[in-house]
């Protein structure tokens, strides 16, 4: 049966114009063949009128000679000095000629399934064979390898070996299929005398031996070659020495490698070599005592594969061969079995599925009649992805989409109408999937969720690259990719036999919880690098799967909060404080804070050994501070003033290290009074997760500092500078910033409380006098001398000043702060007109404009000035209403956004959970209704600020 009747008649009609195949157009058995191979696929009617010799072949001699010859003519190609490309084209049309001939044999039933896997696979056999003998010859001639000249075989005695993997090794090829090869070598035999080395060598080789084997050209190409069957193949180049192979099996090889080394056999190359190769394995391939942990591992990877016996199956783009139902499924059946009793049992050593099924049922592991329902379902799905292949010479092994285009495959399969062929097919991956679901049944649940979740193999399983997208991730490749790298040990924490079996288990549930956060894919980067810095990954695998509760926290902290991910994939050791019985309790105070780090560095002697502890210190509350924040344990508003006391005990602390470290290696005798002045966040106390620390460095003045302590006091403010910014194994302290100080980059980095007072009584442009309203002292070593800069600092801020030269400064500073960050984007919650800036600026103009007389509304919080300049009737309530509500809804969001968007910004296609994070955090309806709520306040503030522009603010 044809499914496309025009194209069969042209196919006859161009045959017939080739004087050699009209005879055989006479004869009514052959016109029915060509209208079926002709009619049903586009590939083979070309290939029909470009070589009609093989449909004469095939109706005179019959299908078996007419392989026979294209075997001959393949093993007799002439291969010394013939051009490359006279080789590649020979082997095109030699395989296009081989194609059709098994394509007419099988369509016309006259061969079986195992014949017509076994001639393509033989094809496939010779012609890398013939390949690798011609390359060796080319290097011979090249002088690059040690053999006689007029050596016919130099891979005879080369050491090199080429193994055929996959339906390769188990001669089981379908029709278009890929060729899985390993190229191995052994360095000691290889007699290679080039300019190079052995491996380059090697390198090459298998380069050139892909190129010529799978390199389309106009004549096609021979076979698709796939190298990545070898050990590790992410890690190790193409061909690999065998001493390194074997010493990978024996150490990181995992069971699904087993289940692939069932079907290799070496296919060309030293045969001697191959065969010793592959008795080196035995130990790793069959085990001879039943492994418990083994067949744990290998049950664990079967309840990875969606296992649900009332699995929906529907045909429209279903997979024949890895959905459910399909040929691996019965595969995996087979080669389970075989990895759990072939040890002890050697006659189930068997590469082919079927003949291996078949030793199961004899040695009474499998039914018999389990075994003749998966062989003859083996047989149909095998027969379905050949037709499928053979329509367009496609390397698919999935339905079509549309009913259209499956009728033409059932009319292909030899069905008569749609509807049985259907039945039939769905009948037999029903059955398949029953036996093997049952197969797998336990008392342990599947590790899968709504579909497969396999990392085996070389390549990613489509049904698993499909689970993952389900799941909310997008880079599901790359993911699989590191999954299946874990499983290789590319992973310190993975090297451990135990740590890939733990994890096995842990994968699915770890994907689950990962998934759920605001950012997938970051969260499974971010916990890949938190694995790579574990030394073992055994012991926190384990807690992970006793403790889901603490899988789910970590999966929230790497992918809803990129701040703490960061923090914690450069250190997991910040998950021990979490074990701790007091980490959700209420946030330390600071008088805790100061008394938990004077413990903490009790136990250190040496300089740097405190400065370590001290960044510890800070990384364990700023991790826990975050963890609070994320699970809603506190405010943001708390979480800001806590990260500000923080700030202020590691200060005081660094100072005195620092000081006392000075003091020690320098010929300072007596203390300066000094203090350290906060501006910014920190002098607001509104810290966030990614602030620095805008400080300046004051010092008492009296009648010998400046002659004797001033490059000691410069010295050592460089040196805290340095000891708060030096980036090392447990990170830095804080970014810091000291541009504000008097004279700004160009002045002394210490300056006198005097020179401070007189610089801001005389120099200091407006912008300063604003940093000046958020100062404060923050650490000390004289607490009289911290007074005096309060004081100073007060009287400063609390002074008269002219108000239009005020109102002027203010609005040229935020002009040019709009001109520096210029952004129209309402998330950019700092600089976009409406914004933070604007708050502060509003704010700090309201101080400086009347503290003088109202020193009631100086404070160092934004929202505290609006509340009492609102209560000392500064501004009406319909203006400080708004700008209180503004103040404290964005400064919240921003806390937010610092902990749980990267670089704190997010735009309207943000990721759904993070979207929902906010939304929840925020206690709005929805992203639009958070979206809109940010929009009307940055609108409220744009009015107030246009307000004080215009001099109607009051």
């Amino acid at each position: 049966m044809a499914s496309r009747q025009a194209d069969a008649a042209s196919c006859l009609e161009t045959l017939r114009a080739h004087e050699t195949a009209k005879p055989l157009l006479e004869r009514a058995e052959a016109v029915a063949l060509i209208g079926a191979v002709a009619g049903n696929s586009p590939f083979l009617a070309r290939l029909l009128t470009r070589y009609p010799e093989q449909i004469i072949a095939h109706f005179s001699g019959g299908p078996d000679a007419a392989i026979a010859i294209l075997q001959a003519e393949l093993v007799t190609l002439s291969l010394k000095e013939t051009p490359q490309a006279i080789l590649m084209q020979q082997l095109r049309h030699l395989k296009a000629r081989m194609a059709l001939s098994v394509a007419l044999a099988d369509v016309a039933e006259l061969w079986p399934l195992a014949k017509i896997t076994g001639a393509l696979s033989d094809f496939a056999e010779e012609a890398v064979k013939r390949v690798l003998r011609y390359l060796l010859l080319n290097a011979v001639l090249k002088g690059e390898l040690d053999v006689d000249a007029n050596a016919d075989t130099p891979e005879a005695l080369s050491g090199i070996v080429i193994l055929g993997m996959g339906k390769l090794g188990g001669r089981e090829l379908n029709y278009s299929s890929d060729i899985d090869l390993v190229v191995l070598f052994d360095q000691a035999k290889l007699p290679y005398k080039g300019a190079k080395n052995h491996q380059h060598f090697m390198n090459r080789l298998a380069q050139d031996l892909v190129h010529i084997m799978e390199q389309r050209t106009p004549d096609g190409y021979v076979f698709r070659t796939d190298l990545r069957l070898r050990p590790d193949p992410m890690s190790t180049p193409l061909a690999v020495n065998i001493p390194a192979a074997l010493a990978y099996y024996e150490t990181v090889g995992q069971n699904w490698e087993r289940a692939a080394m069932i079907k290799a056999r070496p296919i060309a190359g030293d045969m001697y070599e191959g065969q010793s190769f592959m008795r080196e394995l035995i130990p790793f391939i069959w085990r001879k005592t039943l492994d418990f942990a083994t067949i744990a591992d290998i049950h664990s990877i079967k309840r990875q594969m969606n296992v649900a016996t009332d699995h929906t199956i529907t045909l429209p783009g279903h997979n024949v061969k890895t959905g459910v139902g399909g040929i691996r499924e019965i595969e995996f059946f087979v080669a389970t079995q075989q990895l759990v009793w072939g040890g002890r049992i050697p006659e189930l050593r068997v590469p082919a599925t079927l003949a291996a099924l078949n030793a199961l049922t004899e040695y009474e592991l499998v039914k018999p009649e389990v075994r003749d329902l998966l062989a003859q379902s083996y047989h149909f799905l095998r027969k379905l992805e050949h037709r499928l292949q053979m329509r367009n010479d496609e390397q698919t092994h999935s339905l079509p989409e549309q009913e259209a285009e499956i009728a033409e495959v059932s009319t292909f399969m030899g069905y008569a109408a749609l509807e049985p062929f259907n039945e039939t097919t769905l009948a037999t991956l029903s059955t398949v999937h029953t036996i093997y679901s049952e197969s797998m049944s336990g008392s342990e649940p599947p590790l899968s969720v709504d579909g497969n979740l396999v990392f085996t193999g070389v390549e990613a399983d489509p049904e698993t690259l499909k689970t993952l997208e389900r799941m909310g991730y997008t880079e599901t490749k790359r993911i699989s990719d590191i999954i299946q790298g874990w499983h290789r040990g590319h992973r310190r924490s993975t090297r451990s036999k135990r740590s890939r079996q733990v994890l096995t288990e842990l994968v699915p549930a770890l994907l689950t919880a990962l998934s759920k956060t605001a950012n997938p894919d970051s969260a499974f980067f971010y916990f890949d690098a938190f694995i790579d810095r574990l030394p073992s990954g055994a012991q926190i695998f384990s807690l992970f799967n006793s403790r889901p509760e603490l899988l789910e926290l970590v999966a929230d902290i790497l992918g809803s909060t990129p701040a703490l991910g960061e923090t914690l994939s450069k250190d997991p050791s910040l998950l021990d404080g979490v074990l701790e019985a007091d980490f959700f309790v209420d946030l330390p105070t600071k008088m805790e804070l100061d008394n938990l780090l004077t413990d903490r560095l009790r136990y250190a002697h040496a300089y740097e050994q405190k400065m370590g502890y001290l960044r510890i210190f800070n990384n364990e509350k700023r991790f826990q501070a975050g963890v609070h924040l994320l699970k809603r344990l506190t405010t943001p508003k708390r979480s800001g003033a806590f990260l500000s006391d923080l700030a202020e005990v590691i200060l005081q602390s660094t100072m005195q290290e620092v000081w006392a470290e000075y003091a020690r290696v320098s010929d300072v005798t007596k203390t300066t009074p000094f203090a350290v002045l906060a501006l910014g966040k920190l002098g607001g106390r509104e810290m966030t997760f990614d602030s620095d620390l805008d400080i300046v460095f004051l010092y008492g003045h009296s009648e010998d500092t400046e002659s004797d302590m001033r490059a000691h006091l410069h010295r050592v403010s460089q040196r805290l500078v340095s000891a708060l910014t030096l980036l090392t194994r447990e990170g830095r302290l804080y970014e810091v910033d000291t541009r504000l100080r008097p004279g700004g980059s160009d002045g002394p980095l210490a300056t006198s409380l005097a020179a401070f007072d007189d610089y801001f009584e005389k120099t200091a442009w407006t912008y300063e006098h604003m940093a000046l309203t958020r100062a404060r002292v923050s650490a000390t070593n004289d607490p009289d001398f911290a007074a005096s800069v309060e004081t100073t600092v007060k009287r400063h801020v609390l002074k008269a000043r002219d108000e239009k030269i005020l109102l002027k400064d203010v609005l040229d500073m935020r002009a040019r702060i709009a001109k520096e960050f210029p952004t129209t984007n309402p998330w950019a919650l700092k600089h976009v007109r409406g914004g933070m800036v604007d708050l502060d600026f509003i704010a700090q103009y309201l101080v400086l404009r009347h503290a003088h007389t109202h020193p009631a509304i100086w404070h160092r919080s934004a929202r505290a000035v609006f509340e009492h300049a609102h209560m000392e009737k500064l501004i009406p309530e319909d203006v400080g209403n708004p700008l209180i509500e503004a103040k404290k809804f964005l400064s919240d969001l921003l806390s937010l956004l610092r902990l749980s968007a990267p670089g704190g910004l997010i735009n309207d296609d943000a990721p759904a959970g993070l979207k929902h994070l906010l939304v929840g955090a925020m206690r709005v309806e929805d992203f639009d209704a958070l979206k809109a709520k940010v929009a009307a306040l940055e609108q409220d503030v744009m009015a107030s600020f246009d307000k004080m522009a215009q001099g109607t603010l009051s």
